[in-house]
């Protein structure tokens, strides 16, 4: 048995030749794949760095769940809708004031109804025509009526608005002086003074254009 051996490893690149001394006696030799790969160990370990994490991320991808994607999700919308308000409507006004060089109303709608002999003959037979629920103002011709406790809805009130008033002054005579008109700052004031706190339930002929109050006129109660 011989005691060495020379054996001739050819590399691939740069058609390098090495000879190793190959022990191979009674005594565990070193390999010649165990050389090349101490020879070229930085080779080796610049390899291990880049690929192996690589190797490793794409295995955990492969056993990953797969999660759902929606796409073109419609996108909600939270910002509630309000009803444009246009033409002739009852109420009662709550308050008038001014806020940033802007004028808004505090308004509670009625529903005004005019009276028929059919449906009144009907309501006489009963001790109690309206529920207990129902605010109502009645009228020779007609009815004003409210769900009590509704609460007031704010309105712009336009810097132009036209506001005619039946009871707020007296002519020469001592009658009232109906068909009044009068500018919106001393309309204003009427909802602050104490002595007119009974505009506060009488009802109101109000015009709206795109939820803006245009006109107000009150609605005279004999």
């Amino acid at each position: 048995m011989l005691k060495n051996s020379i054996t001739k490893v050819i590399l691939a690149k740069g058609e390098r030749i090495i000879y190793i001394n190959y022990i191979n006696n009674n005594r565990q030799g070193i390999s010649p794949a165990v050389e090349i790969i101490r020879k070229y160990k930085k080779l080796v370990r610049v390899v291990l760095l880049v690929v192996m994490p690589f190797l490793a991320q794409l295995s955990m991808g492969c056993k990953s769940e797969k999660v759902p994607v929606l796409l073109h999700e419609p996108q909600q919308n939270n910002i509630e809708t309000v009803k444009e308000l246009n033409g002739e409507k009852y109420a009662y006004i709550e308050n008038v004031f001014q806020e940033e060089k802007k004028y808004f109303a505090s308004i509670v709608f009625l529903d005004y109804q005019l009276k028929n002999k059919t449906v009144e003959a009907e309501r006489k037979k009963i001790s109690q025509p309206f529920p207990d629920s129902l605010e109502v103002l009645e009228l020779p011709d007609a009815y004003f009526i409210n769900a009590k406790g509704k609460s007031p809805e704010e309105y712009l009130v336009n810097k132009s608005v036209r506001i005619v008033m039946q009871t707020l002054n007296y002519d020469s005579t001592g009658n009232f002086k109906f068909n009044e008109n009068v500018v919106l700052h001393k309309f204003i004031k009427l909802f602050t003074a104490k002595e007119f706190k009974r505009y506060k339930k009488i009802p109101f002929k109000i015009n709206l254009s795109k939820n803006e109050i245009t006109s107000i006129a009150e609605q005279y109660l004999p």
